[in-house]
């Protein structure tokens, strides 16, 4: 039995989801991409310079799901930190050293390991939160 593979409102009938970077300044190009990490990543740095969208193309059926299951947001660089950071309006580089920025960078990614993780167990030390 095969995986079902959804169909994209996108040019043919290509398999791969497509990315789209595009920016306000129209001198600039657009770029296109098949993998959602290389188009954050693009983003994530062009989004430093310029104001620019990532975009994805939706699912052609309109009952599918229009966005993704969510995954856990990428940590692996001090740059994807830092724009973990930015997404929660937290900018703390501008007030930092380099070496308080990569402590800070390492407690982050400790922090967003933990807020993601599914093992709850022992989450409370003090006790229930909730109430």
């Amino acid at each position: 039995m095969t995986e079902h593979q959804e169909i994209w409102c996108q040019p043919g009938n290509m398999p791969k989801r497509q990315f789209v970077v595009f920016f306000d300044d129209p001198d600039q190009g657009i770029a296109v991409f098949d993998d959602e990490d290389e188009a954050r990543t693009f983003w994530e740095k062009a989004n430093m310079a310029w104001s620019c969208y990532l975009l994805g193309t939706l699912p052609r059926d309109r009952t599918a799901p229009a966005v993704p299951p969510l995954r856990g947001w990428p940590i692996g660089t001090d740059d994807q930190v830092e724009a973990l950071a930015r997404e929660c309006e937290w900018d703390n580089r501008k007030y930092m050293t380099p070496a308080d920025y990569s402590i800070w960078c390492e407690r982050m990614r400790k922090f967003a390991r933990l807020a993601s993780s599914s093992d709850t167990s022992g989450a409370y030390p003090g006790g229930n939160h909730d109430t």
